[in-house]
């Protein structure tokens, strides 16, 4: 079964819409998660990929750490899976029926904005765990969401990028940083994969994010990944 494509005014918004949020620790997945809730949905918890050795996400390279460490500032549990290419598909669909049970959510929200290729898939596997997806951002103007994540005081670190943009790593978004992109030709939002950002601070944080930069690493393809790790002083408070 494959859901239809519907515009973003026609779902129910209204607190008996429950979602859970595909959490990247990054700011599309956070500016997603914030315009759900902005339009009276009700948040129930927070679901992330890690790669096979469990150590880092699989899309942001993140230690679970950090990501635990955004899920309490906005007060929410968040479950992880754990996976290779092979059983990705498989692993999330277990997720998401898991926690849809536990916390009776009805949509999954999704950070993407204009690949139909993701959306397709994010349809796919929703409909296989009984949910809905549900994109906020989905076909938005780049500038329009940045400057819209800017003006409520999200702060987003630049913690991937490709190789023309790894001079950017450790830097946190704004408009000269963003222009800056632009100019190299990447896409403004990284839809591309361009880049990469975490989450320090958002208006749904209890409390900001205090994050250690740790070494710049490049992978074989030419990547760069700036190392990040929670500051001592946040797990310990």
């Amino acid at each position: 079964m494959k859901y239809p494509k519907m515009p973003l005014e026609t779902h129910p918004h209204d607190p008996s819409t429950r979602y859970l949020t595909s959490w990247s620790g990054g700011k599309d997945s956070a500016y997603a998660f914030w315009c759900a809730h902005q339009r009276g949905a009700t948040p129930v918890g927070l679901m992330n990929m890690l790669a096979e050795t469990g150590e880092r996400s699989r899309s942001h390279g993140l230690p679970p750490s950090v990501l635990r460490a955004q899920a309490a500032a906005l007060g929410l549990p968040i479950t992880f899976g754990q996976a290779g290419w092979n059983d990705y598909e498989q692993v999330w669909v277990t997720q998401a029926q898991g926690i849809a049970a536990s916390t009776h959510a009805t949509h999954v929200v999704f950070g993407d904005i204009d690949l139909e290729a993701h959306r397709d898939w994010e349809e796919h596997v929703c409909a296989q765990a009984a949910l809905r997806a549900w994109l906020p951002l989905w076909q938005r103007p780049r500038l329009t969401l940045l400057n819209e994540m800017l003006d409520i005081g999200m702060q987003a670190l630049i913690v991937s990028a490709r190789a023309d943009c790894i001079d950017l790593l450790g830097e946190t978004l704004n408009p000269e940083v963003i222009r800056s992109l632009t100019e190299r030709g990447a896409d403004a939002c990284g839809e591309n994969g361009e880049y990469h950002t975490c989450i320090t601070h958002m208006p749904n944080f209890n409390q900001a994010i205090k994050l250690v930069h740790g070494d710049k690493q490049m992978s074989p393809e030419g990547y760069g990944f700036l190392q990040v790790e929670l500051c001592t002083d946040a797990i310990n408070a």
